[in-house]
């Protein structure tokens, strides 16, 4: 192939050492065709590998793949999982330190509104739990004390943070 056939078609290289001008300078390519392309790199014979699979001889995991020799695609959320890829012998996510899930596509408790997973900072003084909704980022306030971090006393309750019972008259107040 070429102009002076100094190139090799397409599954031929030419090795290191032979001449252009050599009968039969090209040689097949080794590859397996299982996980490489056929082509082979000129002078050294190495295999190029399909997309889904590295290494010299083409014998492991792309990175985003796993499970050799079978190489599946990664799932995981970009936005969750460290380097955004899965480990490449199990393909579990490793998941950043505000997500959790299996493709580390949700909030972690304490944490909210994915894919941010903002801290929930829930008032210790009127929330039993340092967890809130994964969406709103309400937290679960005791009977006494209301807004979205329990940083307040509810309706009908005063002088935060001891929320004291009103006890209004109904009929008097608004």
């Amino acid at each position: 192939m070429g102009i002076n056939c100094e190139q090799c078609v397409f599954g031929y290289y030419r090795p290191y050492g032979v001449l252009q001008n050599t009968t039969d300078a090209c040689r097949p390519c080794q590859c397996d065709l299982r996980v490489s392309t056929g082509e082979c790199e000129n002078l050294s014979g190495r295999c190029f590998c399909r997309p889904e699979y590295a290494g010299v001889d083409c014998d492991r995991c792309n990175v985003g793949y796993y499970d050799y020799p079978v190489c599946i695609p990664c799932e995981c959320n970009a936005d969750g999982t460290e380097d955004a890829v899965c480990t490449v012998e199990s393909g579990i996510c490793p998941c950043k330190l505000n997500y959790a899930g299996n493709k580390c596509d949700q909030c972690a408790k304490g944490f909210y509104n994915f894919p941010e997973c903002k801290p929930c900072e829930c008032n210790p003084v009127g929330s039993p739990s340092s967890v809130c909704d994964l969406e709103t980022g309400q937290c679960q306030c005791q009977g006494n004390f209301g807004g979205l971090r329990c940083g307040q006393c509810a309706n009908g309750y005063f002088n935060f943070p001891r929320c004291a019972y009103c006890n209004c008259d109904p009929a008097g107040t608004k």
